[in-house]
C-alpha cells in the first residue's frame, strides 16, 4: 500500500513519520512540495505520482487568528481539500482526513457523537465543516476522523504555548470555562494505521464519521498526581518566590511536612518558652512539629513512635524524651516526665484516631491537644464533653499548620538559613522520578523520614 501524506513538519505528519520512516510505501510532503491551495499543483503532482490512499494532515489550526484571516484558513480547510478530493476521484485514491470538535457549538456537557447535529461557530470551525460538506459529498472512499487539542512534541500545540508564557510572564490568565480531552497526535497516529491495516473495514464513498479523543479526566496539583509532574498550572495565589540561592530539593520539604509540623507549632498551638510538648508519630510532620517546638523554645519534648530509627532522629532534631509504644504506655510515661502534671500541648502527628485519646490524656488541666494527623481509616474516638468543660481541656484542629504560604515559607527558608530549622537532616533519601514506587515503598515501610523525588534536571 502506497500512502501519501500532507502537512510534513505539523503534529501529526511528524508522528507519522516518526513511525514509518523507514517504510519506503510512505510518501511525506510539506507546502513547499504539494501547495494543497493551488488546483493545478495538485493535479499535476496526482499526476506524476500514484498512490493508494492520501492521509490528508494539511490544516489551518490558529482558532483565534481564523477570524481575522478568514480567506487563508479556508483556502487550506476547505479550497485544498475540495482539490485533494478532485484528484482522489479521479485517480481511485482513498482519503483519510481530520477535522475537529469546533464543527460543535460547545453547548453539550456530554461528549459529542458522531451522529449528533453539526453548528460550528467561529470561522476556523466553519471552514472545517465546509472540508467536511465536499468529502460527503464526493464518490470518494474516505474516511473523516474529528479530534480535539492535538499535541505532541513536533509543531506548534497548546501544551507548549502554555509553557513558553509561563517561562515568559509572571502570571497567566486562562480561561475556566472550556472543557476538551487533549489527544496525544502519536495516539492518533496509531489510530489511522490500525484502520489502514484492518482487513475487516469497508471504506464508504462519501465518507465516514470517527471521533477519536485520548480519554481520562484533568489531574491535579497538590494531592492529585500532577504532584509528580514535570510543569504543572497553579493559581497565583499559590505560588511563593523563594530567592535564587534556594535550593528547590530543599524547599520541597518545606512544601508539606514544614509547613504542616512547624506551622502547627508556631500557628495553631503557639507554643511558649519553656511549655512541655508531646509529639505522637515522627514521620516528616512529627519530626517537623520537634523542630518546631525547639525552635519555639520547649523545654521538655517528648515523642513515642514505634520505629527505633524515627525516634533516634527525634533526638536529633530537637527531642528530649523518646517512648516506646509497643513497650510503654503512653500516658503513664509521660505523667512520669511530667511530675504528674501532664504535657501543655500534646500533637497527634500520626494520623491514628486512637492517639487523639491519649494526647488528650496526657495533657495538663487547660492543656492543648493539636490533631494534625488525619486517620485514613475515618475512625471515631469517644470524647466526654464533661472533661473539656470542667477540666479546660483544647482539641485544636491545624490544616497545613494554619500557614499563610506567602508568609509562612519565607519565614522557614530564612530559619533553614540561620540554621536553626535543619531541612537536609530530614532528607533520608533521593531517588529519580522513574524509582517513585520504591519511594511509595518507604513510606508504607516507614523507612527514613523524607523522600525527594527529582522529578527533572536543574
Amino acid at each position: 500500500m502506497k500512502v501519501l501524506v500532507t502537512g510534513r513538519g505539523g503534529q501529526l505528519a511528524s508522528e507519522f513519520e516518526s513511525i514509518n520512516k523507514e517504510n519506503s510505501n510512505w510518501t511525506f510532503v510539506g507546502i513547499s512540495d504539494l501547495d494543497i491551495t493551488d488546483k493545478d499543483a495538485v493535479k499535476t503532482y496526482f499526476e506524476n505520482h500514484w498512490f493508494d490512499v492520501v492521509i490528508n494532515c494539511s490544516a489551518y489550526t490558529a482558532v483565534d487568528k481564523a477570524e481575522d484571516e478568514v480567506d487563508i484558513c479556508n483556502d487550506v480547510n476547505h479550497t485544498g481539500v475540495k482539490h485533494l478530493i478532485l484528484s482522489c476521484a479521479k485517480h481511485n485514491i482513498k482519503l483519510i482526513h481530520y477535522s475537529t470538535d469546533y464543527v460543535f457549538d460547545g453547548n453539550s456537557e456530554l461528549p459529542y457523537k458522531e451522529t449528533d447535529p453539526t453548528n460550528p461557530i467561529g470561522v476556523y470551525g466553519k471552514t472545517k465543516r465546509a472540508g467536511e460538506k465536499v468529502i460527503e459529498n464526493s464518490l470518494v472512499e474516505s474516511i473523516i476522523i474529528r479530534t480535539s487539542w492535538v499535541y505532541s512534541a513536533y509543531g506548534n500545540n497548546f501544551v507548549k504555548t502554555i509553557i513558553r508564557l509561563g517561562n515568559q510572564l509572571d502570571s497567566l490568565g486562562v480561561v475556566a470555562d472550556q472543557y476538551g480531552s487533549p489527544t496525544y497526535a502519536k495516539d492518533l497516529a496509531y489510530f489511522t494505521i490500525g484502520i489502514l491495516k484492518s482487513e475487516n473495514y469497508t471504506w464508504l464513498k462519501g465518507g465516514e464519521y470517527f471521533h477519536f479523543s485520548n480519554q481520562g479526566q484533568c489531574v491535579h496539583r497538590g494531592l492529585g498526581v500532577a504532584g509528580f509532574s514535570e510543569k504543572t498550572i497553579v493559581p497565583e495565589s499559590a505560588v511563593v518566590k523563594l530567592d535564587q540561592d534556594t535550593p528547590l530539593d530543599i524547599a520541597c520539604v518545606i512544601g508539606c511536612a514544614v509547613q504542616t509540623g512547624v506551622g502547627s507549632v508556631f500557628n495553631s498551638a503557639k507554643v511558649e518558652v519553656g511549655s512541655t510538648v508531646l509529639v505522637t508519630g515522627l514521620g516528616g510532620i512529627g519530626i517537623s512539629i520537634v523542630q518546631g517546638a525547639r525552635i519555639a523554645g520547649a523545654e521538655k519534648i517528648i515523642v513515642s513512635d514505634p520505629v527505633a530509627e524515627r525516634r533516634e532522629a527525634a533526638l536529633h532534631f530537637g527531642a528530649t524524651h523518646t517512648i516506646d509504644p509497643l513497650s510503654d504506655e503512653l500516658v503513664p510515661r509521660v505523667m512520669d516526665e511530667t511530675a504528674n502534671i501532664g504535657v501543655d500541648y500534646a500533637f497527634e502527628a500520626a494520623g491514628v484516631a486512637a492517639l487523639v485519646d491519649d494526647c488528650i490524656n496526657a495533657s495538663r488541666i487547660g492543656g492543648s491537644t493539636i490533631i494534625v494527623g488525619v486517620d485514613a481509616t475515618l475512625a471515631t474516638v469517644p470524647i466526654l464533653p464533661v472533661m473539656l468543660a470542667t477540666m479546660g481541656k483544647k482539641i485544636i484542629g491545624s490544616l497545613l499548620g494554619d500557614c499563610h504560604p506567602q508568609r509562612d515559607i519565607p519565614r522557614f527558608v530564612n530559619l533553614w538559613k540561620s540554621g536553626k530549622l535543619d531541612l537536609n537532616g530530614m532528607i533520608s533519601h533521593r531517588i529519580a522520578l522513574d524509582e517513585i514506587n520504591l519511594g511509595f515503598e518507604n513510606v508504607r515501610e516507614t523507612r527514613g523520614i523524607r523522600t525527594v523525588v527529582e522529578v527533572a534536571s536543574t
